[in-house]
């Protein structure tokens, strides 16, 4: 025991007023906090009416345990996805993406977050309580705030949002991804564009923006292999062997083009080049296509261009007479093996590898068709 925690005082409390603050639509009674435990963890009363939940997100640093005391939840966490009602209780481990939403015109929970401090975020954007009830004038909710303070605000504290490709990845279940994700303001490098599923057309709209899936032309080869270099070395470390791989493939596919059976789609917005994939043929296996180089910007990550591409190839494969699709990726790549095994991809083999620098898992998929 250390000498902060045998100064603490034992308390007894109850919300009230003064002690209790409106935050985003939600009251908040703070009955003990991280000052008041050493440190140890926060509790609050809250009170919420549906629709003022948070946007999905993860703690670096906190565990939560909500206790329902009123209302119903629909909890998401890490692909998991429960009902919580009265007398039942909620544990959201830290590093695991969560979600709730109300399932009942109002909730009342008890929350307590440890290790404690992380209410101070809160505090600072909140403004005192003028009763104990949930404000009812108009105020600032997640859906109608811009925030961009608010998650900067939560950045010190280990506290992030997830993006909608995240949401898709991380809460499979959650409602919005699986229809139309329509987040609030978020600070963000891509378009402000609602999350929907693409017709593979050649030509795709996402709200005012229309991404164009068109054939390679001069130009395209060089900034698929600087692009692929640029990016895994920047977001996975990889060394310039992988450049290199990635360089070899271009030209392996520019000297032997079959027009027949081959192919490469540009993902491109506004003259931007965006995404690329490449389909060619399995040249020791009769009937197999090899599904190659495919890659998102990141600039266009979560707005289902990936998902675009691989459909594209998928159906210019049938077309041609292909009766199987294999590919060859790495475990860590879950954005793009979400994509495959949506698209009906089965992973037939793994195994463990040291290239491009580091250590990775070797996966070979298949579809067949």
């Amino acid at each position: 025991m250390n000498a902060e925690q045998t100064m603490l005082e034992a308390f007894k409390r109850r919300p009230t007023v003064e002690m209790s603050t409106w935050y985003k639509g939600i009251l908040v009674s703070h009955l003990a906090t991280g000052k008041d435990t050493g440190g140890a963890f926060d509790l609050v009363m809250s009170r919420m009416r549906s629709g003022t939940e948070p946007p999905p997100h993860i703690h670096e640093r906190e565990h939560e345990v909500f206790y329902v005391l009123e209302g119903e939840l629909e909890v998401y966490v890490a692909g998991e996805h429960f009902r919580a009602g009265v007398g039942e209780c909620v544990f959201l481990p830290a590093r695991k993406a969560h979600a709730f939403k109300i399932a009942s015109p109002e909730i009342r929970m008890l929350a307590m977050i440890t290790p404690g401090g992380f209410l101070d975020s809160i505090g600072s954007m909140a403004m005192p309580a003028r009763k104990l009830d949930i404000p009812r004038d108009e105020i600032l909710t997640y859906v109608t705030a811009n925030l961009e303070e608010t998650a900067k605000i939560f950045e010190r504290y280990g506290v992030r949002f997830l993006s909608a490709e995240e949401i898709v990845l991380e809460l499979p279940q959650y409602p919005s991804a699986t229809q139309e994700i329509v987040l609030p303001l978020m600070p963000t490098t891509t378009p402000n564009i609602a999350f929907r599923s693409l017709t593979a057309s050649d030509n795709v709209h996402l709200g005012r923006k229309s991404y164009v899936l068109r054939p390679n032309r001069p130009g395209d080869m060089g900034w698929v292999v600087s692009r692929h270099g640029e990016l895994y070395a920047r977001e996975y470390g990889w060394d310039e062997h992988f450049e290199a791989l990635v360089a070899n493939l271009v030209v392996e596919f520019v000297t032997n083009f079959d027009a027949q059976v081959e192919r490469c789609w540009i993902g491109e917005c506004d003259g931007e080049r965006l995404g690329s994939i490449f389909l060619v043929r399995d040249r020791d296996k009769q009937g197999v296509a090899k599904l190659r180089m495919l890659l998102v910007d990141p600039s266009a990550r979560g707005l289902g261009l990936g998902k675009a591409l691989v459909r594209e190839c998928l159906e210019f494969a049938r077309k041609a007479g292909y009766r199987r699709v294999s590919l060859w990726t790495v475990s860590m790549l879950s954005a793009a093996i979400h994509i495959y095994r949506q698209a009906g991809f089965k992973l037939i083999s793994e195994e463990q590898a040291h290239r491009f620098g580091v250590d990775m898992v070797d996966q070979i998929w298949e579809l067949e068709l």
